[in-house]
């Protein structure tokens, strides 16, 4: 996709869809991480006598000038 375009507009809330399985909902958590731009979401799934842990992160960075490169950079780090 050609980014010169700017097809993709810049969004004025932070907003995250998660698509799963409806037997996974019940396994999933929100992670509290303490900043307002990151999302996290646990998931534990018993595998057998194992148990599985996931943790996904989503980060809410807008990425638009070089302006916030340290910025951007320091998240993604």
């Amino acid at each position: 996709m050609d980014s010169s375009i700017h097809l993709l507009p810049v969004r004025p809330h932070v907003e995250l869809g998660i698509l799963l399985r409806k037997s996974l909902g019940e396994k999933c958590n929100i992670v509290d991480l303490d900043n307002t731009r990151l999302l996290g979401i646990g998931i534990a799934i018993k595998n057998n006598d194992d148990e599985i842990k996931l943790l996904f992160v989503n980060i809410y960075m807008p990425f638009d000038c070089a302006d916030n490169t340290d910025d951007f950079m320091q998240y993604v780090s």
